[in-house]
């Protein structure tokens, strides 16, 4: 019912209180796996809405409370969905972060050969960015904010990926081929590998600024 009413021609902020019931009835949700499409859909019209900050935790909490073999269905147009959110940048800073922890979820359930393009996709314009500031040794107020960002976008989506996750430990994510082995490392680990040197450019910069460092540490 929530997906069918025409917010558009309503006042925005009923979008909003959907939006944020849609949230809350994540876990009913999970029990009511019908519903799941339709919620999908008004949260992802609302991701491209004035009500994007609440988008964007009512999905935190779906990808988190719904059981993955009931996502994966949905997982790459969701996927793609955030990404192209993501891309047309009117998202504020908090609410593109907290998209990155959905879209790890999300990610998590996609086939193991395709999550290095979409990783690739989502997070070279973070690290592209550390490195053009790192090769300027650039350490403006501005850029200093810009790099944080960059950092906890990456550190949040790393936080939230994880091919091996369970549901409370217990079902265990039912896309990974049978002939592949169960401790692959993570895709996480083959991004670091190549990315280290600019984690290291970024540190040496601001080794003096506690706060930038410990937001390293965290990615």
């Amino acid at each position: 019912v929530l997906n069918e009413i025409p917010y558009e021609t309503m006042n925005e902020k009923l979008l909003g209180t959907a939006l944020e019931t849609m949230g809350s009835y994540s876990e009913w949700v999970n029990d009511n796996p019908k519903y799941l499409m339709s919620a999908i859909q008004l949260l992802v019209k609302g991701l491209d809405s004035t009500m994007a900050s609440q988008a964007t935790l009512g999905l935190k909490d779906l990808t988190s409370d719904c059981q993955p073999d009931q996502m994966i269905p949905f997982a790459e147009p969701l996927l793609e969905a955030c990404q192209r959110s993501l891309m047309k940048g009117h998202l504020a800073n908090p609410e593109s972060i907290r998209l990155m922890y959905s879209i790890g979820n999300i990610m998590s359930m996609v086939a193991p050969e395709k999550i290095p393009g979409y990783l690739d996709n989502i997070i070279s314009p973070c690290f592209k960015e550390l490195q053009m500031f790192a090769e300027q040794q650039n350490t403006t107020d501005s850029a200093r904010l810009r790099i944080m960002f960059c950092l906890n976008m990456i550190s949040t989506l790393f936080s939230s990926l994880n091919t091996n996750k369970t549901k409370n430990d217990k079902k265990r994510i039912t896309t990974m081929p049978i002939d592949q082995p169960a401790d692959q490392p993570q895709p996480i680990l083959m991004i670091l590998q190549r990315t280290m040197p600019i984690f290291k450019q970024v540190c040496d910069l601001f080794i003096n600024d506690v706060q930038v460092v410990e937001i390293l540490c965290k990615a």
